[in-house]
């Protein structure tokens, strides 16, 4: 709707929140700004909605997936015990998938990472392990190489049949971003 979106740390470095920015495209100026999660990161939209990945910095005290409304205003925070640190946001149909950096245990260890689907009406599930995800629209695709793991899996997730299947790209070290 001529709107340029984009999060901003906002007062979340004091423990506060952060905030949704909506820019006009043709007058480049702030159209409205939404007060969103801590640590907003990634974003997407869906249903007419704009949904935001608060990471709470992976701190773990308040992490949550924001679903904001330009229509009406209103902003609605998602939380759920698989929300621990989400990052990165995409839409594939009507439904929502975060990729969520999970926690880290005494060794610095990362557990639990990997998408979650987050429906219009906010149910939360894990439906693939990942540290990197990326889509075609159709598919999500992902590298799951956690800190502390010995190995790496590439898996692809089809949303149409819930199926998870296995791939092997060659020559790939240390995957960050897909």
């Amino acid at each position: 709707d001529g709107k340029l979106y984009f999060t901003c740390y906002g007062d979340s470095y004091n423990g506060g929140n952060g905030v949704l920015a909506a820019v006009d495209t043709l007058t480049f100026q702030a159209w409205n700004t939404y007060e969103v999660g801590s640590y907003p990161d990634g974003l997407t939209v869906a249903n007419g909605c704009i949904y935001v990945a608060n990471s709470d910095y992976g701190m773990g005290v308040k992490p949550s997936i924001s679903k904001v409304n330009p229509q009406t205003l209103k902003v609605e925070e998602i939380k759920d015990d698989l929300i621990t640190n989400p990052m990165q946001m995409v839409t594939i149909g009507s439904d929502v998938y975060s990729l969520d950096y999970g926690t880290y245990d005494e060794m610095c260890n990362q557990v639990g990472a990997g998408v979650r689907k987050i429906t219009a009406s906010g149910n939360v599930t894990k439906v693939v392990d990942g540290t990197a995800m990326g889509t075609d629209g159709k598919k999500i695709y992902t590298a799951y190489a956690p800190w502390g793991a010995a190995e790496i899996t590439y898996l692809i997730y089809d949303p149409a049949t819930g199926a998870t299947t296995s791939w092997s790209p060659e020559g790939i070290f240390s995957p960050g971003v897909i």
